[in-house]
Order: structure tokens, then C-alpha cells, then sequence
């Protein structure tokens, strides 16, 4: 007996034959204890004082006893089913007393006998059993298993640890605590003693009842489980085909003595939970295969849809939808399409639809294809066709992609680069003319001129305007040039423009950029001449400018008049024919097939031009 009781008191406690002890609150260790509960219990009170009551007490009644320690109350009565010595339990009822300011918890026990059957490891089990019994989720199986074994063993963690398979790691996955910090992670079996790698290898269940006190571990093992707070640990392999895949570990944060009970308790949750976690796998592969399957379908941008060809006899006439993703409507137009076939949704399908997806069907061959369809709005579509379930089901998988606007582009695209093509086979037709007539109008520039800055004068306006024929022909190059512009931007270039002594008349007329470039050139020589010589010199001349359009049997004519008058000059003809008046008689006959009259008549000259508008140049 402890030296709690005066020497009166002590005689009455050995006398006394209820059940005595006295608690200390803060420590919950014996700290009294009498011969008759000794002899009830059979320890001493060597082995009793000094250790905690809750390593006496049944699994199952822990946690009220705890509850009553750290409740600071009156007296209260509750039973509870305290271990003996030789591994058996006692079922106690006690009278727990408590008094102001006294440290320690007084209690009075009465002995019920032994542990009733319905308290056996067997029926904790069961309860465990009943609780998983409609579990389907291998997490939740973990949780409820370790939260009530914890619960049951008054333990201060259960955790559930995965064998990496190297032999080297283990990492703690799933864990039930009570008021300890988490010691999920990833560690090493060697940082905890050999013999629990061995234990693990052997299948066996390693036991360390006193961690600190232990003698068998290094000190920097026990620092390692000092680390995560671990005093006392069980762990349990869970073995599959022979080799350890888990352990089932239960840990206290204080030194505590496990019973053949608590053991087995522990041993067998372990066996129900691996039973019972591989039931639930296939189900929960299931489970998550069926989810990335939903979410693929509902996000994919693709329309996806499952349909079941429906038949006349033995052929096949039209298809249901069994299901469709939410894209689906967007790529093929259809609302509504599930459980609905695709005559009620759109009567006028080409047949053709039916025909593929029969073939897949039946065939059970995979198709990529594209396909269009005026009935569905016109569109183009991407398909990839495939037979699911049983070939009986005549059930097909279609995952297809409106490319209408793709192939819209593509052809745009296409015509483009024709256009382009053609452009760019124009523009070198177009460089290779002018490049002769610049020779042409070099060669004949120089040969008339023998000054040479009267020849790079002319030669810089007859550049100047090739240069604005140029910025007309190529402003658009896919459109016809207009006659009229072009006359009027010559004109201007020399400061003149229609009015008294300029009249501009004629309907309007289009012209090829070939007929273009070698008209302007001859306008450009004739309002040169008129500005020197003629009348766009003298502010009483007139200068006239008609055209109309004859019409033939070989096409459409060009007739243009240049006519001036007034002019102060004599009617005499030059006698040097210079560029302008080779220009209008040899080249446009030549290289437009055009007839030209040229008279130098008293008063001005008169120019007549007739030219094909569809005539290509030579």
C-alpha cells in the first residue's frame, strides 16, 4: 500500500473488503490501491502504482474512463472491466468521488464477476462487420476500421501504411487520430529497427510495448519514433499472395503493456480490413473508370453519341440515340436526340448515313471518314465510327466534328492561291513588257535626240508616264482600267485640265492593263506635242478628246478622236518622224492590232485611233 493514508486509515483500508484505490488526476496512475482489490485483480501493488489505469482497462471502456478523469464533477458510478494478472478481465463497479482542491480521484469498487461474452474480441468484430457491411469504398472502409479500433483500444493513433515494394519504404496513407499530430508520410523501414523489417518479411506482428525503455533499439531508432510522438506501436502486415503489401499500426504516446485481448483485437481488424478493402477494389475501379469516362464525355469538344441501328426485316432503316454529350448539339445541329431516332428528328437523312453505320455495326469494322449532309444544314463532318457491346446490340459509337467552316476556309484558300497564281503569272507577263517598252522608248528617245539633256528629259517624261499608267494598273489589278482616268491623270500632269479650252467625251470604257500601259504611253506623246506645239501652247486653241464604241463582227471597238484647232501654225507634216509619231503608227497597229491616221493639218493636229477592246497584245 502507498503511504497516502495515515497509519487509521491504513488499517481500515486493509480491513475494508470493497475495492479501493485512489487516481491522480493529472497523471491518471494508481496511487492506492487494497489486499481486496489486489486479490480481485491479481496484481500487486508493486505492479499497480505508479502505472496509468487506462492500460488496466478493457478496450471497450477507455474512452469513458478518460472521460471521467478530465471530468472534474461529483461522485459517479459506472462499471468497467478491468484486466487481471493472468490475462482475464473483471468486471468492476465503481464509485468515483472527487474533492475540492484534492489531487487525487477516490474510488470504491465492487467486483461483478468476469467478462461478460458479448464483451469479447469476437463481438467487437461483429460490431466491425456490421459497420462495413454495406461499405463499397476501400477509403471509407480505412476510415471507420481505424476510428473504431482506435476508439475501442483508447489508443492515441491507427494508421494504415503502404509497402512500396522495394523493401526500403513504407508511406503512411490513412490514419485515425486522438488528439496526437499526423504522422502521415513517407519513411524508412531501416530508421525504425530491424526487427520490424524482419517481422514484416516473416508475416509476424512486431510488438514494442516501451519504445524508450526498450533495450534492443539504437538510440537514434527511438529518436526516430520519439519524432513522431510514438511510445508504444503494434504493426500488423497485411499480406496478399505471400508478400506484405500494408501494415496495420496502432500507436500510444506514452509507454503502454498490449493484452493477448488487445492483440488479438488488432490482428483480426487487420485480416477483416485487407478482406474487406479488396472486396471494394473491383467496385471502386468500376466507380472511377465509369467517372473519367463521364467527365471525358461531358467535356470533350467533339460531338460523341452511342446509337442502335433499327431494322425492316434485315435491313437496316434507321437509328435511336441511346445517349449523347453535351457538344453534340453544337456540331450536328439536333436537340432533344436522346431516346429519339433519327427520321423524328430529321426525315430527309440520306440514306447513305444508314448504310455506314449498318456496316459498322454489322461488321463490326471501325470507320474515319468524312461525310456531308444537306439535311443537317449543309455540313461537313469528321467521323470516327465504332461497334460497342455485343455484335447482336447492333449498337455503334460515332465521335464526329462539324469541319464545315475548316473546309470553307480551305477551299477560300484554295482560290486564293489560284487567284495569286494567276497574279503572279500577270505581274511577270507585265514586268516583261515593260521592260521592252522602256528598251523601246529608250532606243527611240535616242536616237532623235542628240542633246543629252533634251534626251534624258523626254526619256524621264515617257518614264514618268509608263510610271502612272503603272500606279492605275496595279491599284487593282484584278479590275479593268478605266479610259476616261486614264486620259484625265495625263492631263493633270501637265497642269491641264478639262474646261474651255479642253473638252473630254465619250461613254465609259474598260480597259485591259496591256491596252492600258501602251494607250497611255501614246496620250502621254500626244499632250507632250500639244503642250510644245499645239494647243495646249496658245490660250486661244482648243483641244477636243471623243470616243465612242463600234461594234463589229470580230467585237467591241474603241474609236477615239484627238482633234486641235486654232493652232498658229502652217499645215506642214514634220519632216523627222520622232518617237510619238512611231509610236501611234507602227507600235499600236503592231502591238494591239489598232488602224491610226495622224494629220498635221493648219490649226493643229488630228489623231484618229481605232483599237479591238478584246484584242491581246502582240
Amino acid at each position: 500500500m502507498a503511504d497516502a493514508v495515515d497509519p487509521i486509515s491504513s488499517r481500515f483500508h486493509a480491513l475494508a473488503t470493497d475495492l479501493l484505490a485512489t487516481v491522480t488526476l493529472d497523471t491518471g496512475e494508481w496511487r492506492s490501491v487494497n489486499p481486496a482489490l489486489e486479490q480481485s485483480i491479481g496484481w500487486t501493488a508493486h505492479d499497480l502504482l505508479g502505472k496509468p489505469v487506462v492500460d488496466f482497462i478493457h478496450p471497450f471502456d477507455r474512452q469513458q474512463w478518460l472521460a471521467r478523469l478530465h471530468d472534474r464533477g461529483g461522485a459517479l458510478q459506472l462499471e468497467q472491466r478491468v484486466l487481471r494478472g493472468d490475462g482475464q478481465y473483471r468486471t468492476i463497479s465503481w464509485q468515483l468521488s472527487l474533492f475540492d482542491g484534492d489531487p487525487l480521484l477516490y474510488c470504491v469498487g465492487r467486483d461483478l464477476g468476469q467478462i461478460r461474452p458479448d464483451d469479447t474480441p469476437q463481438a467487437f468484430l461483429w460490431r466491425l462487420g456490421a459497420a462495413l457491411r454495406d461499405v463499397s469504398d476501400p477509403v471509407a472502409v480505412q476510415d471507420i476500421a481505424q476510428r473504431m479500433l482506435g476508439e475501442c483500444l483508447g489508443a492515441s493513433g491507427v494508421g494504415y501504411a503502404e509497402d512500396f515494394g522495394d523493401g526500403v519504404h513504407v508511406a503512411v496513407t490513412r490514419e485515425w487520430t486522438n488528439g496526437v499530430p499526423s504522422i502521415t508520410g513517407i519513411y524508412r523501414y531501416s530508421d525504425y529497427g530491424e526487427d520490424l523489417i524482419e517481422a514484416l518479411k516473416t508475416g509476424r506482428t512486431c510488438i514494442r510495448p516501451d519504445i524508450p525503455g526498450d533495450p534492443r533499439m539504437s538510440d537514434a531508432e527511438k529518436a526516430a519514433h520519439a519524432a513522431l510522438g510514438l511510445a508504444a506501436t503494434i504493426n500488423v502486415p497485411l499480406s496478399r499472395d505471400g508478400r506484405a503489401v500494408a501494415v496495420l499500426t496502432v500507436h500510444y504516446d506514452r509507454p503502454h503493456q498490449f493484452t493477448p485481448a488487445e492483440i488479438a483485437i488488432i490482428e483480426a481488424t487487420a485480416v477483416r480490413m485487407l478482406v474487406t478493402v479488396e472486396r471494394c477494389l473491383p467496385d471502386a475501379a468500376l466507380r472511377k473508370s465509369e467517372r473519367k469516362y463521364r467527365d471525358l464525355f461531358n467535356s470533350m469538344d467533339e460531338g460523341y453519341c452511342i446509337i442502335q441501328m433499327l431494322y425492316d426485316g434485315e435491313r437496316a432503316v434507321d437509328w435511336r440515340f441511346l445517349e449523347v454529350n453535351p457538344a453534340f448539339e453544337k456540331h450536328n445541329g439536333l436537340v432533344d436526340a436522346t431516346g429519339r431516332t433519327i427520321r423524328e428528328l430529321q426525315p430527309a437523312i440520306e440514306p447513305k448515313w444508314v448504310e455506314i453505320y449498318a456496316r459498322v455495326a454489322e461488321s463490326g469494322e471501325s470507320l474515319r471518314f468524312e461525310e456531308d449532309s444537306q439535311a443537317l444544314e449543309g455540313r461537313t463532318f469528321n467521323l470516327f465510327a465504332f461497334r460497342v457491346g455485343e455484335a447482336e446490340d447492333k449498337t455503334v459509337a460515332v465521335l464526329f466534328q462539324d469541319i464545315t467552316e475548316q473546309r470553307q476556309n480551305e477551299n477560300r484558300l484554295r482560290q486564293s492561291e489560284e487567284r495569286l497564281r494567276v497574279l503572279v503569272a500577270e505581274l511577270q507577263h507585265r514586268v516583261r513588257n515593260m521592260l521592252t517598252i522602256v528598251r523601246s522608248v529608250f532606243t527611240s528617245t535616242a536616237e532623235t535626240r542628240r542633246d543629252l539633256d533634251e534626251l534624258v528629259d523626254h526619256f524621264r517624261g515617257r518614264l514618268d508616264a509608263l510610271a502612272r499608267t503603272q500606279v492605275i494598273v496595279t491599284s487593282n489589278p484584278s479590275q479593268p482600267v478605266d479610259l476616261e482616268n486614264l486620259i484625265r491623270d495625263e492631263l493633270m500632269s501637265v497642269g491641264a485640265n478639262e474646261g474651255p479650252q479642253v473638252q473630254i467625251t465619250g461613254p465609259d470604257v474598260d480597259l485591259t492593263p496591256s491596252l492600258a500601259e501602251t494607250l497611255g504611253l501614246a496620250f502621254h506623246e500626244l499632250i507632250t506635242n500639244a503642250l510644245k506645239y499645239g494647243a495646249l501652247r496658245f490660250n486661244d486653241a482648243r483641244l477636243d478628246i471623243r470616243w465612242r464604241i463600234r461594234r463589229n463582227d470580230g467585237g467591241p471597238v474603241l474609236e477615239l478622236c484627238w482633234s486641235e484647232t486654232g493652232v498658229p501654225t502652217v499645215a506642214t507634216a514634220p519632216t523627222r518622224a520622232g518617237f510619238g509619231r512611231e509610236l501611234i503608227e507602227e507600235v499600236l497597229p503592231y502591238r494591239l492590232g489598232a488602224q491610226t491616221e495622224l494629220e498635221f493639218r493648219g490649226g493643229g493636229i488630228r489623231c484618229l485611233i481605232q483599237v479591238p477592246l478584246d484584242a491581246s497584245p502582240a
